[in-house]
């Protein structure tokens, strides 16, 4: 049985942040403080005191968001990216459920001719974890009555804690090779631009959403007059989804533009990163 909000069951004025308190979940967190909105934070401590509570909106920014791990323990991802979402849809009532996904689901999500939302494409072509999330994708297109999925790029933001922009300011080995070109949104612009597409009614639809065009890493650290460590057997990595159909709702900065401003504001002490490891 879908868990949506009955005539009986009154609705309360709030927003539920399933993993308000990780990376991304907590600017959607921010965005509601600022805006003086009533929302609850959802983490595995508090989840069986919020289930079977109504709400308006349920964002959905849990997950598993560690790519390695789909190729380690493929049932462990699927019970974190899958299993997660499927009880999520059952386990609360909700009018409406934002679901934060991921660019990873395009088979080849390194150019916008490959990955926009209306794209056919051979599930059988998909890594793991790309398979795990678009899963996750179809439970809820069946489970909630309404719905929006947004299919993200590369994220910085208070409190990043892994990727290569961050492996870069924090002296970490990179992964991937200084010549990858990755896009990039900040998660507090994410989480405007997510509450916006809501505001406007739209409903039962998907879009990508990050930064434009893309940023090399070695301008990057060029820019920064750093040194960086890169592993010997790093790839060289392309990742930018097509824009063209959020576009038409919002303006974009450049993702160029984004890691730039994100490493002044980390340079003058504005904001700091997360320690490795910790929660």
């Amino acid at each position: 049985m879908r868990a949506t909000a009955s005539a009986s069951n009154a609705i309360f004025h709030v927003i539920f942040i399933l993993r308000g308190n990780g990376f991304v979940g907590s600017a959607f967190a921010r965005y509601c403080r600022r805006k003086a909105l009533d929302f609850a934070v959802i983490s595995r401590k508090n989840y069986d005191t919020y289930r079977g509570r109504p709400c308006e909106i349920l964002i959905n920014c849990n997950g598993n968001s560690v790519k390695h791990l789909s190729d380690q323990d493929e049932l462990g991802d699927f019970h974190a990216s899958v299993q997660s979402v499927k009880a999520s849809l059952l386990d609360f009532e909700y009018e409406r459920y934002i679901h934060v996904s991921t660019g990873e689901v395009y088979p080849d999500a390194s150019r916008p001719t490959t990955t926009r939302e209306d794209q056919a494409f051979e599930i059988g072509e998909q890594t793991n974890y790309g398979f795990h999330k678009y899963l996750a994708e179809q439970c809820v297109r069946h489970s909630a009555p309404h719905w929006l999925i947004f299919r993200m790029g590369g994220f910085v933001g208070p409190g990043l804690g892994k990727n290569p922009i961050y492996d870069i300011l924090s002296g970490s080995r990179l992964w991937v090779a200084k010549t990858s070109q990755l896009q990039y949104l900040d998660t507090d612009t994410t989480a405007h631009i997510v509450m916006s597409i809501a505001d406007r009614g739209l409903s039962n639809d998907v879009f990508n959403l990050s930064g434009r065009g893309v940023v090399c890493l070695q301008d990057m650290i060029d820019d920064l007059d750093t040194i960086v460590t890169v592993d010997q057997a790093a790839p060289e990595v392309r990742a930018e989804i097509s824009i063209t159909k959020i576009s038409e709702y919002c303006d974009l900065p450049q993702s160029s533009e984004v890691v730039r401003l994100f490493a002044d504001r980390f340079a003058d002490g504005e904001l700091k990163l997360r320690s490795c490891g910790s929660a």
